[in-house]
């Protein structure tokens, strides 16, 4: 090690600071993995105008990750979250993605994203406290329209 060790907490830190950490980080990757090949993607579902619903994500190493996933309150139960799942991995399959993962807790969707084909494959007890976070993944149809 070079020098004296200085080590600093940021609580706010620095957008520019955490793109150089994640860009050493893929460049390490780069050297003993194929390429992340990272792109985000998202869909939304309007109704009249209105945004009703939206999934967020990201597309890499052939795997779709769900981030995030919003419906309405007046608008859940009404199929608009499946057809947003739906939406996000037909587009991931376009890309060339095999399989998708999501995590949610238990006061939020987990039944929603089994029905859905996702399957647990870990999970978090106690996160938050009193509280389980679930990890799923689901393996993805061929993309029909792109064979």
């Amino acid at each position: 090690m070079a020098g004296d060790l200085e080590l600093e907490i940021h609580d706010q830190p620095d957008p520019a600071f955490v793109r150089q950490i994640v860009q050493n980080l893929v460049a390490a990757n780069d050297l003993v993995a194929p390429p992340e090949n990272y792109q985000p993607l998202a869909a939304e579902a309007r109704s009249e105008g209105r945004l009703i619903g939206g999934v967020a994500g990201y597309t890499h190493w052939g795997w779709l990750f769900v981030g995030h996933l919003w419906v309405a309150d007046d608008e859940r139960g009404g199929r608009v979250g499946s057809q947003l799942m739906e939406a996000i991995e037909g587009a991931a399959r376009a890309r060339g993605v095999e399989s998708a993962h999501v995590d949610t807790y238990d006061f939020q969707a987990l039944g929603f994203y089994q029905r859905n084909g996702y399957v647990v494959f870990g999970e978090l007890d106690s996160y938050p406290v009193g509280h389980t976070r679930f990890f799923l993944q689901k393996r993805l149809p061929p993309d029909d329209r792109h064979a």
